[in-house]
């Protein structure tokens, strides 16, 4: 049920998004084919520079799309969480809103977290005129910026087999803080490694990291 998903808009704009779908298998690939051809088509039409507009119209026509809502009652439960960002390189701008999914932001050994709505896309209970909040910024040269999936989060591991968790993460960024992405690629796979061990994975897990 994971997803990245990226698309230049026609005013030179750069859209970059994370997102963890229903399901799993056949019902996985479903959503996620369903949700790349929405948020395609809202981009195309609709708008293709406010990453929050865009998340309230995929909440919107996410739930038209599946008929989740029919005299009242849902007949079908799906969504998903996602991160979204439009980046401006020209005057290095970046603006982001999510649904469950947040930003990370590492420089200078430091991390920062920009939170996503816990409002959720698509589901049933979902408020379709809810509107999401729109984080801007121009980060240095040097600052990584991250999103990820809970997959990457919720992976047991250790001795006790609990999750990697938030406060993990963020050690491990701040670890990785001004190395190149092709390094801190490999380090981030091999800590999750070292921290399953025999496990197996629990569930899809994606990383993005991108700088300006």
């Amino acid at each position: 049920g994971d997803l990245y998903w990226v698309r230049e808009s026609a005013d030179g704009g750069l859209l970059v998004a994370v997102l963890d779908c229903t399901g799993h298998g056949v019902p996985g690939a479903f959503m996620t084919m369903t949700v790349n051809a929405v948020l395609n088509h809202i981009v195309d039409t609709h708008c293709a520079d406010d990453p929050c507009r865009i998340l309230q119209e995929t909440n919107r026509l996410l739930q038209e799309t599946l008929r989740l809502r029919q005299d009242g009652d849902s007949i079908v439960d799906a969504g998903l969480d996602i991160g979204l960002c439009r980046i401006d390189a020209v005057r290095r701008r970046c603006s982001f809103a999510g649904a469950g999914i947040s930003l990370y932001q590492s420089c200078g050994g430091q991390v920062f977290e920009i939170r996503g709505d816990r409002q959720r896309i698509g589901y049933s209970g979902s408020d379709p005129t809810f509107v999401y909040q729109v984080h801007q910024g121009e980060p240095a040269d040097e600052t990584a910026l991250f999103m990820t999936t809970d997959g990457f989060l919720d992976e047991g591991g250790g001795p006790k087999g609990y999750g990697f968790g938030t406060a993990r993460f963020r050690e491990m960024l701040v670890d990785g803080s001004g190395r190149p992405l092709k390094e801190q690629q490999r380090a981030f796979g091999q800590q999750l490694d070292d921290w399953r061990g025999s496990r197996k994975q629990r569930d899809d897990i994606t990383v993005f990291g991108f700088r300006l």
